[in-house]
């Protein structure tokens, strides 16, 4: 997981980035799954937009793809 931190950053991450239940659908699995994943340090790589744990998450596609 990582943080962004930089506004840039962050505008580019949401403008590219899929949210789970998008990314979930991307990789044929249910949305709880990809967060149990991502409690556990598992699964794809993840961007968090805000800290916390109501931060939004999104993964980049191409994160996606690679990690299949």
């Amino acid at each position: 997981m990582k943080v962004v931190k930089k506004e840039h950053e962050a505008r580019e991450v949401v403008e590219q980035g899929l949210s789970r239940q998008e990314a979930a659908e991307l990789l044929g699995v249910k949305a709880s799954l990809l967060a149990n994943w991502a409690v556990f340090g598992r699964g794809p790589a993840f961007r968090k937009l805000a800290p916390g744990r109501r931060g939004k998450v999104v993964y980049l596609r191409s994160e996606l793809l690679e990690w299949l």
